[in-house]
């Protein structure tokens, strides 16, 4: 069975109307409420929240397709906003969000731990910033978690083996 969750959907020119202070009615809030399926993130969400529910509050996705809104756009990514009196920071987006000009941003309760979480709390020293952004972000992918012991993995070195009375035609660089 797939499980389905609500999560807030706000257009950029809302937040702009509103100064970056969402105060949003329960009947103001469902025509932003869109549905996804389970991914990583919400799993991890779960876990520090001790609890889980259907309808996320701690995730908001912000559709931003306007190039003539960058500044706007660039202030919520450095500073976050508000809504319902609470802070959320900017978290990443996959690339099919980034296609579509949407941005995660997460309450600031759960954004640095879900961030730490996502790069299993690794910091690279040099990177290209487009690939550490797309896997940092693979935890925004749909999955079914499976709540299951881990098999034994056993690791071992590289094999090598000698092969005897070969005649080699070719020889080929890597």
């Amino acid at each position: 069975m797939i499980e389905i969750y609500k999560i807030k959907k706000v257009p950029l020119n809302d937040l702009i109307k509103n100064n970056y202070n969402l105060e949003l009615s329960i009947e103001d809030e469902e025509k932003y409420l869109i549905q996804q399926q389970k991914n990583a993130l919400f799993y991890q969400l779960e876990l520090l929240r001790g609890y889980k529910k259907n309808k996320i509050d701690e995730v908001i996705f912000i559709q931003a397709k306007n190039k003539k809104k960058k500044d706007e756009l660039v202030h919520i990514l450095k500073e976050g906003f508000i809504c319902n009196g609470v802070r959320f920071k900017r978290f990443g987006k996959s690339a099919s969000q980034a296609k579509n000009g949407i941005t995660v941003f997460i309450s600031e309760e759960y954004c640095n731990e879900l961030i730490n979480r996502s790069f299993l709390d690794t910091k690279p020293n040099l990177c290209v910033i487009s690939k550490y952004e797309s896997y940092r972000n693979l935890v925004l992918s749909a999955c079914e978690m499976i709540d299951l012991p881990l098999p034994y993995i056993i690791i071992i070195d590289d094999y090598e083996f000698l092969l005897k009375k070969q005649y080699l035609t070719q020889v080929k660089k890597k």
